[in-house]
């Protein structure tokens, strides 16, 4: 079925937002921030909650492939590096009806594409991909920050004609609301891709109740699932004991340190993690 295209941002020059700072026009500078401000505000809740036509609804026993692509970090503060992407994945993976691509099997195809494993997801690189494994969506998403705010956001393109189908993004007041507001944005992404609300609701979580509510807490934990897949166990326990000593009920993160310890013939730590 076609979908709706989303339309590109403007793109502003500098002659574009210039106000008149002379003295005796101060009250028309204050005049054209305001109105400035307003059309920012306006542009970015359409541009980012613009609500297209769904994909068909997804039947019992249906599923639709992904790729995922890069979640861009915009704040400038690199506990968000690879934190938010990591939930991120949680929130989609969460579905039925959605099946993302392995992070081993993206570097594999990396390797048979000539580039590192470790390449960085752009667009165009996780589009090829999608291409290459036949997948039926990209999806990508990223945070920026604005003042004390920040706006959660993720698209989805059609890898074929790498045109963006759908967006949505989201406010957080402050970063306690980070991972209630990008459960929302997988959410919309998951409703898009044709999941049902029904299921949506029956099949899902809270993200920081599947993962946890401190972020640094899940820096570190990814930090340590990203070592573990290096094979370097040792480092990444550490990660992971940092993760536990943070929020003692992620329970994910004693989940890897159950498999840590037992791979190592510890079997008390590793039942102490399991209980």
């Amino acid at each position: 079925s076609q979908t709706q295209v989303v339309p590109r941002e403007s793109t502003f020059t500098e002659s574009d937002t210039v106000l008149d700072l002379r003295p005796r026009r101060r009250w028309m500078t204050g005049l054209g921030i305001v109105v400035s401000l307003l059309i920012v505000a306006f542009l970015a809740g359409w541009f980012f909650n613009t609500r297209h036509e769904s994909m068909p609804e997804l039947a019992e026993g249906e599923v639709i492939e992904i790729v995922l692509g890069e979640f861009e970090n915009k704040t400038g503060d690199q506990v968000f590096d690879d934190a938010l992407a990591e939930a991120f994945r949680v929130g989609i993976e969460q579905s039925r009806f959605i099946r993302a691509l392995p992070p081993r099997l993206g570097r594999e195809t990396l390797q048979r594409m000539k580039r590192e494993p470790d390449t960085e997801l752009t667009r165009e690189v996780a589009a090829e991909i999608a291409v290459r494994e036949d997948a039926d969506r990209l999806v990508t998403g990223g945070i920026s920050k604005f003042g004390d705010t920040f706006s959660v956001s993720a698209a989805v393109i059609d890898p074929g004609s790498d045109e963006t189908v759908f967006s949505v993004g989201e406010t957080a007041q402050n970063e306690n609301e980070i991972l209630s507001v990008l459960d929302q944005v997988t959410r919309g992404v998951r409703s898009y891709l044709g999941e049902s609300a029904a299921n949506i609701q029956k099949d899902s979580a809270p993200l920081e109740k599947v993962t946890t509510e401190n972020i640094q807490a899940l820096e570190a934990y990814t930090r340590g699932v990203a070592l573990m897949g290096a094979g370097e166990p040792e480092e990444a326990q550490s990660f992971l004991e940092r993760a536990v000593s943070l929020d003692p009920a992620f329970a994910m993160a004693h989940a890897r340190l159950v498999t840590i310890f037992s791979n190592a013939g510890d079997r008390e730590n590793a039942l102490a993690h399991l209980d």
